[in-house]
């Protein structure tokens, strides 16, 4: 009978006793959604700013009836400065009761400042060894300042973690005009010698708007928008690819998911037809000549048209044949342009040393303490074929009269 009394005494014990040690209650949390980090200075003395965007806890519970909402925002921006990034960090205690939690965060914006002054992994070394870090997390890099971004209005999402979020499919996946990595895809790109960062580059742009009644002066209103990517070399950022470097270098490494190519048909100024780019690769191949290093690059990219302005052509075999030898064209010269502008950064994003290493490791031990001066000179033959489906559609156009 004694034993089994104590027996339910154990099993009581050890039931009331399990649970998760590390549990954290969510209403003593302040959930992050995205991390700004910036440098500062203040009184001849270098700071960081870190800016955070924090979910109110308002925006968690469910809607109530009644349309009271768009009373409050539904993030808090705050700001805090220190010595270091974990200091800066810290110092947000002093401004909340609740425990900062960074596991949501899912962007990770540096300003133009920081980003030009600071290398790119002494930025990040907090957020690879946080243990609430994860390495799913976006990295941006902002035009200007970071503060700016956290401060502009979000157009159709709640705050400007979902917009940038929803910003990443629509730029980056169906126009290929951006390129962003994350945490992961960052520290890949650092661990190998002589290979550099490209990410996605974020600003503000300012349109004006009606001003409310009664006043004369006229308003301007803030957004964001996320297009083209932001160039490091050697950890620091050099220069900005615009959309068509940024999609000729995604052409190159074969990450160009879906975009569109304007083409000029007739001797008309507008442009006549359109073309929907749905899938391309491409392959780096490294040769050596003559103890000399040169890179052949081969795009390969399917295609649909699109739109057709009627006009004076006839859509047959050779109409499509000169319709991908047009688009092989253009794509070849976006392609050059972002080689080129990379050259010019010393930033080689593309990964053409590593490449060299995989093949020619023997090679590579020559040039790799140099790659940077090898790479701005480095020979690249483009070579891009281009096929066109037929879409099914007739093409006969709006009849003339």
């Amino acid at each position: 009978m004694v034993r089994k009394s104590l027996l339910v005494l154990l099993i009581g014990a050890v039931l009331l006793t399990a649970g998760c040690w590390s549990k954290k209650e969510i209403e003593t949390l302040a959930i992050i959604t995205a991390v700004g980090i910036d440098v500062l200075e203040l009184e001849e003395k270098h700071l960081w700013q870190v800016t955070l965007e924090v979910l109110h806890p308002k925006a968690l519970a469910p809607a109530e009836g009644g349309g009271g909402g768009g009373q409050q925002s539904a993030a808090w921006v705050v700001t805090s400065l220190g010595e270091t990034i974990e200091e800066a960090i810290n110092n947000f205690s002093s401004r909340t009761a609740r425990i900062l939690f960074f596991s949501h965060a899912n962007f990770i914006v540096i300003g133009k400042k920081a980003a030009e002054q600071a290398n790119l992994e002494n930025i990040l070394s907090l957020f690879y060894t946080s243990k609430e870090g994860r390495l799913r997390t976006w990295v941006l890099v902002a035009e200007d300042r970071v503060q700016d971004v956290f401060s502009a209005g979000s157009e159709l999402e709640q705050y400007i973690a979902a917009e940038l979020a929803g910003m990443i499919i629509e730029t980056r996946h169906r126009l290929s005009k951006t390129e962003v990595n994350n945490l992961k895809d960052i520290g890949a790109a650092l661990a190998f010698p002589g290979r550099d960062v490209i990410t996605g580059r974020v600003n503000v742009f300012r349109t004006p708007e009606p001003p409310p009644g009664g006043q004369q002066a006229q308003q301007m209103h803030s957004s964001i928008r996320l297009h083209g990517a932001g160039v490091f070399s050697e950890g620091k950022l050099a220069g900005w690819f615009g959309d068509t470097e940024t999609r000729g270098y995604l052409y190159i490494v074969g990450k160009a998911q879906r975009t569109f190519v304007a083409l000029q048909l007739e001797k008309d100024p507008l442009f006549d037809a359109s073309i929907r780019i749905i899938k391309s690769s491409g392959k780096i191949r490294p040769e050596i000549e003559e103890g000399r290093a040169r890179i052949k690059v081969e795009i390969w990219a399917e295609g649909h048209l699109e739109e057709l302005c009627p006009g004076d052509h006839t859509v047959n075999e050779e109409f499509f044949a000169r319709i991908e030898e047009m688009v092989a064209r253009e794509l070849k010269e976006e392609a050059l342009l972002a080689v080129t502008k990379a050259q010019d950064y010393r930033a080689d994003i593309f990964g053409f040393g590593e490449a060299i290493y995989r093949r020619y490791p023997d090679y590579w031990r020559l040039v790799k303490d140099n790659w940077r001066d090898y790479f701005v000179n480095l020979p690249v033959e483009i070579t891009v074929d281009v096929v066109i489906r037929r879409t099914g559609m007739s093409w006969e156009g709006v009849p003339s009269r």
